[in-house]
């Protein structure tokens, strides 16, 4: 089917924030590889880093650029088969019609279909994506017996976090499913970037914060960072916290205070033990 202009699903990209992206270790830009990766379709985009370094929304910003209709299924135990491949219902004059699931339907209309944290999902749901993920694949149906050949602009892209211990239910992936993509690791952005963001995010329409109050905000980020890479002790604190920060400070003249609190209020178990330590880093940039 033509992928129409305003079909639902296509995001439109002025939505977004201004992209901001980093070099990897090849010397492209991440945008770039990502994108040559997508084109080439010979393996899945595997986008692998820290929660909030802006996996989903990279692949999103791609789709609403190439002008493609994009779908996010955020993975957990919980997600059966059925979910991503359809199931029989009743509908409303009691007839039982097949519904077909998210994954047949976005390769027959050729969305991007994006599968986040899917190191976090059951392991029959990963085996219910092999034959999607292989190359030139086809996708059975198998209640209703039906043979998909997805239309050559379908794409499956994954996002995950690393499975260092810092994410609860996250795992590592069976090497039969890793041999089906093609990873890359997405660091945080760097101060300067990461600074920038944060500024078109919250200062949109008024000033929150001030040049110095977002350096300061994200000097702590990037030094609890670096703690919580030695240690599990201390948190990763993420753009999306240092939003939830600004959101908290807004209105108010303690900025150290907003952070303390947002940042108390989001420790793990093994964090809370050393909360004291967490708060005296904090306030070294207050």
């Amino acid at each position: 089917a033509p992928i129409q202009m305003y079909h639902p699903f296509i995001e439109d990209v002025d939505d977004f924030p201004p992209l901001r992206t980093r070099t990897l270790e090849n010397g492209e830009r991440d945008v770039e590889a990502v994108a040559k990766i997508i084109a080439k379709n010979n393996y899945a985009v595997d986008l692998v880093g820290h929660a909030g370094v802006g996996k989903d929304t990279l692949l999103r910003v791609l789709a609403a650029a190439t002008n493609r209709p994009s779908v996010v299924i955020n993975m957990d135990e919980s997600m059966i088969s059925q979910d991503l491949m359809g199931q029989h219902q009743i509908d409303e004059s009691g007839k039982i019609t097949f519904k077909p699931g998210v994954l047949p339907h976005a390769a027959e209309y050729g969305y991007m279909l994006i599968i986040s944290e899917v190191n976090a999902a059951a392991a029959e749901i990963l085996t219910a994506f092999h034959q999607a993920l292989e190359r030139n694949g086809k996708i059975h149906v198998k209640e209703e017996d039906q043979i998909i050949t997805p239309s050559s602009r379908f794409r499956i892209c994954t996002t995950r976090n690393p499975p260092t211990g810092d994410y609860d239910g996250v795992k590592e992936l069976n090497s039969a499913f890793k041999r089906r993509l093609n990873p890359i690791w997405l660091p945080y952005l760097d101060k300067e970037d990461e600074a920038d963001l944060i500024d078109s995010m919250v200062n949109e329409n008024r000033t929150v914060l001030t040049e110095n109050e977002i350096d300061n905000l994200v000097s702590m980020a990037h030094d609890l960072r670096a703690n919580a890479d030695g240690s599990h002790g201390y948190p990763r604190v993420s753009t999306t916290k240092l939003v939830h920060i600004a959101d908290l400070y807004d209105g108010t003249n303690n900025l150290l205070g907003a952070a303390k609190e947002s940042i108390k209020a989001s420790l793990g178990r093994q964090e809370r033990n050393n909360e004291e330590a967490i708060m005296n880093a904090i306030e070294e940039h207050f």
